[in-house]
């Protein structure tokens, strides 16, 4: 990763060793993928003892974002697949398939939006019928909840600061806000 020449307001988010690009008509080379609030990165080590590095760079400003939304998804084999304007790119994760996947889907939208991904259920889900067992089970603990008079506490206040133009920040924690100096979406 030290020949990926990061701009001095570019930080790491997220990488992850042994994942494959889709390349023609399957996946090709394993490699390293790197998140950071601007690009993503793809690594492949070249040569008889891997001494040099191919680095592939998606800027994160070519990710197709509609109605607020990433234009991303995991798809029914556990790939994540990114559509950029000119195109689209695919990474298979050796280690827990859509595990990974789901949580790269969710990092790259953040990074985007402020938000997670728009996933649906069967998409996020590592077993089928996870998502309606576990909304049956949030509703039954707040109805006991309510039944008990168990008040949910006051939202935490924290200020940070903006992952673009580092201007302070503040608002309830877990908030989507705006940066009022560069405009970019942010969980607090």
């Amino acid at each position: 990763m030290n020949n990926l020449n990061l701009m001095p307001n570019e930080a790491v988010i997220l990488k992850n060793d042994s994942v494959s690009r889709y390349e023609g008509k399957s996946f090709g080379n394993s490699g390293e993928l790197v998140l950071t609030n601007m690009n993503l990165f793809f690594i492949v080590q070249k040569g008889f003892f891997g001494n040099k590095q191919e680095v592939q760079k998606f800027p994160l400003n070519q990710v197709k974002v509609i109605d607020g939304k990433a234009q991303l998804r995991v798809s029914n084999d556990n790939n994540l697949e990114i559509y950029f304007m000119n195109g689209q790119q695919s990474f298979s994760f050796s280690s827990f398939g859509k595990r990974d996947s789901v949580k790269w889907a969710n990092a790259v939208s953040k990074a985007l939006t402020g938000h997670e991904a728009d996933l649906t259920d069967d998409e996020k889900s590592y077993i089928a019928g996870v998502g309606a067992v576990a909304d049956t089970l949030k509703n039954t603990f707040g109805s006991f909840k309510k039944g008990l008079g168990i008040n949910e506490k006051e939202p935490e206040r924290t200020t940070t600061r903006c992952m673009s133009c580092r201007a302070p920040l503040a608002g309830i924690k877990g908030q989507i806000v705006k940066c009022k100096y560069c405009d970019t979406e942010q969980t607090i």
